[in-house]
C-alpha cells in the first residue's frame, strides 16, 4: 500500500518524464530528487511529509483543507483514497495525511536511520 500512496503523491508532483515506482522497491531516484529539498541524497520524514502535503494541497480543489472523493477521484484510486481516509468520513484531512505519511515513511525506512535513500 505504501507504494500506492507514494505513487499518488508523485503523480501530482513529479516533472513529466519520471517513471513511477511500480514495485516494492519504494521511491525511485526521480521521487527522491523531487522531494529532497536539502539536496543531500536522503529524504527525511519532514521532507516526505512536505511532499505529501503538497500533493494534498493540489488535490484540495476548493482550498477548504479537506479532500473529498470527488476532488481525489481524477488522481487517486479508491484504495489510495481509503488508505488516507482513516476515520471513514469520506474525506481526507491534513491530520490524516500526516499520520499516514509517517506510517509510510517508517515502513519504507528499512535500515531505521530516519532517512530514505
Amino acid at each position: 500500500m505504501r507504494n500506492h500512496l507514494i505513487a499518488a503523491a508523485a503523480a501530482l508532483l513529479l516533472a513529466p518524464g519520471f517513471a513511477l515506482a511500480q514495485d516494492q522497491s519504494g521511491l525511485s531516484e526521480g521521487h527522491l530528487d523531487a522531494a529532497d529539498t536539502t539536496d543531500d541524497g536522503a529524504l527525511s520524514l519532514a521532507e516526505f511529509q512536505a511532499y505529501v502535503r503538497n500533493a494534498f494541497a493540489a488535490l484540495d480543489a476548493n482550498g477548504d483543507g479537506y479532500v473529498t472523493w470527488a476532488e481525489a477521484e481524477p488522481i487517486l484510486t479508491r484504495e489510495q483514497f481509503d488508505a488516507y481516509n482513516t476515520n471513514g468520513d469520506d474525506g481526507i484531512a491534513v491530520t490524516e495525511i500526516d499520520a499516514q505519511s509517517a506510517i509510510d515513511f517508517a515502513s519504507s525506512d528499512q535500515d531505521g536511520d530516519g532517512a530514505l535513500n
